[in-house]
């Protein structure tokens, strides 16, 4: 778990550097400078690409990671793994390109009512695809390497600055709206190629592409067959993950998009240490699988498992105590406070997600990753339902309580099914100890009346109540990963000062 946590920390220091610029950016910089409309666009824009490139990169993140151990030598040069990891997606940014074009008119139909205006910029949708499926292709191989933090400074830093830019530029009038939409897309252009210059420094694929006929054929088909499996399991995942926005602008607007994808992007910064952590992880659960150590990976994973709740439930408690005063200082706050319940819709949902991953971890560098595929699908029937009855009924917290709905069924899948195949299990007493003291740091805020100014009152309720939940969570030893964290970052303070 040493290099878990040393890689994780920094991964999780560069995402929570991001998420600082894009707490700027979404909820001040993009509410002063562009109109809801404009914000849901940029959002559906995004997320129809990532829904794209999920199916076009057809599963090239845990291919990567379940094969590399088959692939890595002594040499650095890993048999070409780098070209194979190019020339995979190729096949599915062609398909679905070609798929996403032919289906055009009915989809323009479907959102034509209430959000006309994503039609108009229906093709930018494709070269956003293509740079997203490269960023993740180039981060997968800076995954198997154990190097993550650049990489991530990319796509958590560098691409919120370009996008932060790219909106004061639309918004003081240098450039108008297709301009703006150009400039979002060379932002993601840019970071692929920032991502890839460090790829190719990080382990120089020496020697051209390395022919496939030194791959045992058995190898090569079960790439083959785990690829074609992942892209059926990305279609329904990536309908539980994406649908609700989709929904809320083909039936609301892309005005309720905004406050939507606001208050949607405010919870997901809770799953961000959780990234961190399972990126580091998933080479480790692989490379146990390959040498069957069942100790090692159920140690993997309550220890994962743990970490990611703990530190999942201390930012869902700091979210929560300044979730009023960030409306109340937001450009425009009062319009988005209307998604004050999605937030804690979705932060629950984050929560509960990050115990889950660590088991769709477990199943998907098992041999029974074919499993997973049929509640998968179940799931995305479920989330496409309850979408259908929720949103006309409650609106936006309609759209988040699908997802939590959706995201609790996945999670009591996913674990039953990893304890009965694979005979492990993820919970352990500090699960029990970290909720009982968030829960009691809750009920203090409840009680708590507002002290004054919103910023002053943040740091207040923060300070005492983060603090109490902080000091709490080490004095009971809920995890000794935690602990050990805390106490090297107080000492390296304490050295610091002297």
């Amino acid at each position: 778990m040493g290099v878990v946590i040393r890689q994780s920390v920094k991964g999780a220091v560069a995402t929570y550097a991001g998420a600082f610029i894009g707490f700027l950016n979404t909820l001040f910089i993009a509410t002063h400078f562009l109109t809801p409309e404009e914000i849901g666009l940029q959002r559906i824009l995004i997320e129809a690409a990532t829904l794209m490139a999920g199916l076009s990169q057809l599963g090239v993140n845990q291919v990567g990671v379940r094969f590399f151990p088959y692939f890595k030598t002594e040499d650095n040069r890993h048999k070409g793994f780098f070209h194979y990891l190019c020339l995979l997606p190729v096949g599915g940014i062609a398909f679905f390109g070609f798929l996403y074009f032919l289906l055009q008119q009915p989809i323009d139909r479907y959102f034509a009512a209430e959000s006309p205006l994503f039609t108009d910029y229906y093709f930018w949708v494709f070269p956003l695809t293509v740079f997203i499926v490269y960023l993740t292709v180039f981060e997968t191989y800076g995954n198997v390497l154990m190097r993550i933090t650049i990489p991530k400074l990319v796509r958590e830093v560098g691409l919120r600055v370009f996008t932060a830019a790219a909106i004061v530029v639309y918004g003081l009038g240098y450039v108008n709206l297709n301009g703006f939409v150009v400039m979002l897309t060379l932002a993601y252009a840019a970071a692929c190629v920032v991502d890839l210059l460090y790829a190719l420094w990080l382990c120089p694929p020496r020697g051209g592409l390395h022919p496939s006929i030194d791959i045992p054929r058995p190898l090569r088909r079960d790439i083959a067959s785990y690829s074609f499996f992942l892209m059926l399991g990305s279609l329904a995942n990536l309908l539980i993950l994406r649908m609700d926005v989709f929904m809320v602008s083909a039936k609301m607007g892309l005005e309720f998009t905004a406050i939507y994808s606001i208050a949607y992007y405010m919870a997901v910064i809770i799953e961000m240490p959780s990234r961190s952590t399972g990126t580091m992880a998933m080479p480790l659960i692989a490379e146990a699988y390959k040498q069957g150590d069942r100790v090692k990976l159920s140690d993997l994973y309550r220890k994962v498992a743990l970490n990611q709740f703990v530190v999942a439930l201390l930012v869902f408690l700091v979210l929560w105590l300044n979730i009023r005063n960030v409306y109340a200082v937001m450009p425009n706050g009062a319009y988005y406070a209307q998604g004050m319940g999605v937030v804690l819709l979705i932060a629950l949902a984050k929560v509960i997600e990050s115990v889950s991953m660590t088991g769709g971890y477990m199943l998907n560098y098992s041999p029974y990753y074919r499993y997973s595929l049929p509640f998968i699908f179940l799931l995305g029937g479920l989330t496409v339902a309850t979408n259908i009855w929720l949103i006309p009924r409650m609106g936006v917290n309609g759209a988040a309580l699908a997802t939590l709905i959706t995201v609790l069924v996945y999670a009591v899948a996913i674990l039953l099914f990893v304890g009965w195949k694979i005979k492990i299990h993820p919970f352990s007493f500090g699960m029990l100890k970290a909720v009982a003291v968030v829960g009691l740091c809750c009920g203090l805020h409840a009680l708590w009346p507002p002290a004054g100014h919103p910023i002053v009152d943040a740091c207040v309720r923060t300070a005492v109540l983060g603090g109490l939940a902080l000091w709490a969570v080490y004095k009971l030893k809920v995890s000794a990963e935690f602990n050990s964290l805390l106490e090297e970052g107080l000492r390296r303070i304490g050295h610091k000062n002297k």
